[in-house]
């Protein structure tokens, strides 16, 4: 039943007509059941959450749900004078997200976007940049006829379940240059999970220039390097960037907030 409900909403949808990128739209929303692991000294905690897929024409978006619900209610309380600017930022603190970075994408590109510490960037690639290695035996996966797929991204082996029984080529992260839609990934060390949970036709602005003018461009080569100074960085370091006369107050802090980020963290991306 879910495999026809999604068959059936997707070609619904796709007769849309389109509108412009500011108007409310109707869009394909695909969710994701996500677990991650954020703490490498953690192994066995994994944090579970939902991301999802929207996609509206030949564009897409890859993000944290919550962090869609607080883009959305921010671009509500900007409407709004009634509230003060802490009663806003109060509001938007409600949404815990569980991962910052997002993908949007075109027809032939990749958009990363991503937040280190208070450094918003974002970097473009060709689709076709991620190849794949794709397994010819077609095997059965919550009622879908999938077939599985991997490929070397960023420094993980991602594996991933595809199917053409969805119309639709696209998936979560930068899974979306595959002859079909990824309904399951995974790295090969199972630290990041994304299991497709259900489809909906939803409502929703599809003004992505507004949240993209929040972001600084740069190629990939200058984002690795912003990862790699980020994460050789401790808390306490993080501290002094914000105010360096945080550093009269050494002895306060913990032992472990001088330890650098990259022994505990865990990024979707580390070829850094």
């Amino acid at each position: 039943m879910k495999r026809l409900y999604a068959l059936l909403l997707v070609l619904a949808i796709s007769t849309a007509h389109a509108q412009e990128a500011t108007d409310t739209v109707t869009i394909n929303r695909f969710l994701y059941n996500t677990k991650i692991l954020k703490d490498k000294l953690t192994p066995n905690k994994m944090t579970e959450g939902v991301a999802t897929l929207d996609i509206y024409n030949t564009e897409s978006r890859f993000m944290d749900m919550n962090a869609v619900k607080r883009t959305e209610l921010e671009v509500k309380l900007q409407q709004d004078k009634t509230l003060s600017a802490r009663d806003k930022m109060m509001q938007l603190m409600v949404f815990k997200v569980g991962f910052t970075w997002s993908i949007f994408s075109t027809a032939t590109d990749n958009t990363m976007y991503n937040e280190v510490a208070r450094y918003r960037y974002a970097y473009t690639e060709a689709k076709n940049s991620v190849q794949w290695t794709i397994d010819q035996e077609v095997t059965s996966w919550e009622g879908y006829k999938v077939q599985q797929a991997n490929a070397f991204i960023d420094g993980r082996m991602w594996n991933v379940l595809f199917t053409t029984d969805i119309p639709v080529l696209s998936g979560p992260y930068k899974f979306n240059n595959l002859p079909g839609f990824v309904v399951k990934a995974w790295d090969d060390e199972m630290q990041y999970i994304f299991e497709f949970a259900s489809t909906q036709k939803v409502s929703s602005t599809w003004d992505n220039q507004t949240y993209q003018s929040k972001y600084t461009t740069v190629s990939k080569e200058q984002a690795k390097k912003a990862l790699r100074t980020h994460y050789n960085k401790s808390p306490y370091d993080l501290l002094l960037d914000i105010n360096p006369k945080n550093a009269e107050h050494r002895d306060q802090y913990p032992a472990d907030m001088m330890k650098k980020l990259i022994l505990t963290a865990n990024p979707i991306e580390r070829d850094f």
